[in-house]
């Protein structure tokens, strides 16, 4: 993971870059299906929230179980099926998502290589 601070006054934020998709990111027909692969657990174990989505992009939150925490993920359908471009907590990375075309309304800020805020 990638870190990065941006300090607001005398707050500073740590920001974690969302893990990288790779060549074998799982994909699939439903948003379901992918992220029950990725995390190798099976779909009824998971509460999805999906957050925005325009055309063949999506952006959501993803919980395990009954626990805590969770995640974001973000989506982007391509010859019908869902790849999972970028997840995990904090920020995604901006050549996670630039590759793909994610519009604003969907991923707002990334963070670029040099680990500084973007806006989209």
């Amino acid at each position: 993971m990638k870190h990065s601070s941006v300090i607001i006054g005398l707050l500073t934020i740590v920001l974690i870059s969302c893990s990288p998709a790779t060549e074998q990111s799982p994909s699939g027909t439903t948003i379901e299906e992918v992220l029950s692969t990725l995390y190798a657990v099976p779909a009824a174990e998971l509460t999805i929230e999906k957050r925005q989505q325009v055309d063949r992009f999506m952006s959501g939150r993803v919980t395990i179980g009954n626990g805590p925490g969770g995640g974001v993920f973000y989506a982007v359908k391509q010859n019908d099926l869902w790849i999972i471009a970028a997840h995990g907590n904090g920020l995604p990375e901006c050549s996670e998502l630039d590759p793909y075309g994610f519009p604003a309304e969907i991923a707002e800020v990334c963070l670029t290589e040099d680990g500084s805020v973007k806006e989209r």
